[in-house]
């Protein structure tokens, strides 16, 4: 007599809804109740089965060694069982567990005799495989080039994928450690946040300047004089800062013995930010029952590498790298249904360093931005030393490891 599962006993919505659309009544093996809508774990094999194929693998046969004086060792299979996956799927434990396995195993329609080799069985171990974001990065890449030679300005390509990227970015978390928590992808900045700015001092008489009006020689370029940086295109100013006054000066990179001059300003209202600093970590409940699961997916694996992408290093002279991070700034501070005030993201010459840019706003006087210098905040500091710290990158295997008919 086949076991049924009703539609009230199912956690995962989606999965539950697959029930209420083709359920029949019946006798609920879990809750022992008679209902109306249930379907056999037959038919949960059979709903199970593709989905574990796309998200499993079975796992290698790798040569383990019991002791340092063992040289010929074992092989062993990597992985879990097929139960592992089944109730990760799931979302949920149910007692006649094997018997949803066996669903599973059958489903596959395979037979050996005909010389079927299962993809299912008891007897193998599996291996998670993830998300790629290769179509969503193969996306980046030709959208880097679009902008470089042939569609310079905001394209349709581009509002398509910063329109899925960032579709739900205001209600999205992610878990740092440095909330040791979950934080939000977007926040807002308090009124009267302290942010810091700096600029290189090369001669007396800039200093004397600097001192005279600290936030004019100091503060963001006026408006057309800008050179084009990370997130900003070639005579467009945009306030570029950092939440520490140690990461301004770090990214200005000064030589030896130079002089940089930094100045405190705070924001004059509340500040809503992207904060690409947490991206690697964002996350969000996905159904694998969901039909958009993959597409989902895949893009969750390019958002947790968007905040690498656009804090990387640049080589000078090779600046036409900024072309896409400068769309998309103009998107998020123009083209997002509700516009931000700026963002944030990892600084590339400091280690937990943060900077900031900020979008101004036109006014009948020009650009505006939402800050006001600390009266009495410019500081000089001299450089008097540059520290690196270096992690060895070894290409060494061990022959064991590497070669599982090592003997």
């Amino acid at each position: 007599m086949a076991s049924y599962i009703c539609s009230d006993c199912i956690e995962d919505t989606f999965l539950r809804a697959i029930v209420d659309k083709e359920g029949e009544s019946a006798d609920c093996d879990v809750c022992m109740g008679h209902k109306p809508k249930a379907i056999t774990v037959s038919r949960l094999g059979e709903i199970l089965q593709p989905i574990l194929r796309d998200i499993i693998a079975q796992g290698e046969y790798v040569r383990r060694f019991s002791s340092d004086e063992d040289d010929s060792g074992y092989l062993e299979q990597e992985g879990d069982d097929l139960d592992y996956f089944v109730e990760e799927v799931l979302g949920q434990y149910f007692d006649f567990n094997d018997e949803i396995i066996d669903a599973v195993i059958d489903a596959e329609g395979c037979w050996p005799p005909d010389g079927d080799e299962p993809f299912f069985s008891n007897d193998n171990s599996y291996v998670r495989l993830y998300a790629s974001d290769q179509n969503h990065m193969a996306t980046w890449s030709n959208l880097e080039k679009q902008l470089r030679h042939t569609r310079r300005y905001f394209s349709s390509d581009a509002q398509q994928l910063f329109n899925e990227l960032f579709a739900d970015i205001e209600t999205l978390l992610a878990h740092t450690e440095r909330t040791k928590g979950d934080g939000e992808l977007v926040h807002v900045l308090p009124q009267g946040s302290h942010l810091y700015r700096s600029r290189i001092c090369d001669s007396a008489s800039l200093k004397r300047e600097m001192m005279k009006q600290p936030y004019k020689h100091i503060g963001p370029c006026p408006s057309g004089r800008a050179r084009a940086g990370r997130m900003n295109a070639d005579g467009i100013s945009l306030f570029y800062g950092a939440l520490e006054w140690q990461t301004c000066i770090a990214e200005l990179r000064p030589a030896l013995s130079t002089e940089v001059g930094t100045i405190t300003v705070e924001t004059t209202q509340p500040l809503r930010v992207v904060d690409f600093t947490q991206f690697r970590s964002v996350k969000k409940y996905l159904s694998y029952f969901q039909p958009d699961y993959k597409q989902q997916a895949a893009r969750f694996a390019f958002l947790r590498q968007l905040g690498e992408l656009i804090s990387r290093p640049v080589v000078p002279g090779n600046e036409q790298e900024y072309l896409i991070t400068q769309v998309m700034t103009e998107y998020l501070a123009y083209e997002y249904p509700a516009p931000f005030d700026g963002l944030l993201y990892e600084s590339a010459q400091r280690a937990d360093g943060t900077n900031i840019v900020l979008f101004p706003k036109s006014t009948l006087k020009g650009i505006k931005y939402p800050v006001k210098y600390c009266d009495s905040s410019v500081a000089f500091h001299k450089i008097t030393k540059i520290s690196y710290e270096q992690e060895e990158q070894s290409d060494h295997i061990n022959k064991k490891d590497a070669d599982p008919d090592y003997e």
